[in-house]
């Protein structure tokens, strides 16, 4: 028997290759229309790994915010690159000043140990 047969419904035609015959009714709606356009999402090289990179730094600062700001920055890349441009500046630069004061405190508690 047939798995498809199994499951109450009959079995597909490969020969003709029909979507509708592959799928069950019910499910039908759940296949992919090929007039959709396909958009790359990082239109600029190595754009995935400045985002994995910003991942990584936020959830190793501990910051919510930053996750916060790093998924609105991941949604602004698909809908609008010039806007996510020029928050990624700001956003850069607010980071760069927290990890810099992070490791500054991270040294003078090590210098602190160090000498006690």
């Amino acid at each position: 028997m047939s798995p498809s047969f199994l499951l109450g419904y009959p079995a597909p035609s490969w020969d003709k290759m029909e979507l509708a015959n592959c799928f069950p009714k019910r499910l039908h709606h759940l296949t992919i229309p090929s007039t959709i356009m396909r958009v790359p999402i990082s239109s600029y090289p190595y754009q995935h790994l400045l985002l994995s990179v910003f991942l990584i730094i936020a959830i190793l600062v501990g910051v919510k915010s930053y996750l916060i700001v790093f998924w609105i920055f991941t949604s602004l890349i698909i809908m609008m690159e010039h806007l996510f441009t020029c928050l990624l500046v700001l956003f850069t630069y607010s980071l760069e000043k927290c990890i810099f004061r992070f490791f500054t405190f991270l040294k003078l508690l090590y210098t602190l140990q160090a000498a006690a």
